[in-house]
């Protein structure tokens, strides 16, 4: 439901639109929120014309990544060059597309292929002497979050009267609980 005076929700897979982002830097106006708030009419501008400049999204949890839509700001008047990188801890990245050689205007859609909770774009030029890194949007496309995995190595510990339990689990960032459900039959209850 979509209340006129509101900003419309997010596409369906849009993962990345109004989570927190940080940047390198910026300009006065231009602030990193500018990059994912939905609006092609506000922008994410470095501080200045050096390079490399980032921008990040935190997407709030590991997630399945599939595109990259980035929406440059004077996209037809100059290319930009850059990489996107995804992390888990927001410390270690890997490259997941590199186009630092990029000399094509316009515009940029990029294929993913990963499972990442952050996702940094890492501007390293422009054809334009003297440009900015900038864009209106950077919208990143993927599933839903991955969900923990199955226990493993459980161990049931008999005492008077508790059973204490133990098992090895991989946990998803994002998920901090556990629930745990006993019954008097095999079936549930």
């Amino acid at each position: 439901v979509w209340v006129v005076g509101t900003a419309p929700p997010p596409p369906a897979g849009l993962l990345s639109q109004g989570k927190p982002v940080t940047a390198s830097g910026f300009q006065a106006g231009n602030d990193p929120s500018h990059g994912n708030d939905g609006s092609l009419t506000t922008r994410w501008a470095a501080s200045d014309a050096t390079y490399p400049q980032w921008w990040r999204v935190d997407l709030g949890a590991v997630q399945p990544l599939t595109n990259a839509v980035i929406n440059w700001y004077n996209s037809s008047s100059r290319a930009y060059k850059y990489r996107i990188e995804a992390s888990n801890d927001d410390t270690n990245y890997t490259v997941l597309v590199n186009n630092t050689g990029n000399t094509t205007f316009g515009d940029t859609t990029n294929t993913l292929s990963a499972t990442n909770r952050y996702v940094r774009i890492t501007v390293t030029g422009t054809t334009a002497s003297g440009g900015f890194a900038s864009f209106y949007e950077c919208q990143i496309y993927g599933g839903a979050p991955l969900p923990p995995s199955a226990p493993t190595s459980l161990v049931a510990t008999a005492g008077d009267t508790v059973v204490n339990l133990t098992w090895v689990q991989s946990i998803s960032p994002g998920i901090t609980t556990n629930k745990l459900y006993r019954s008097t039959t095999g079936s549930g209850g």
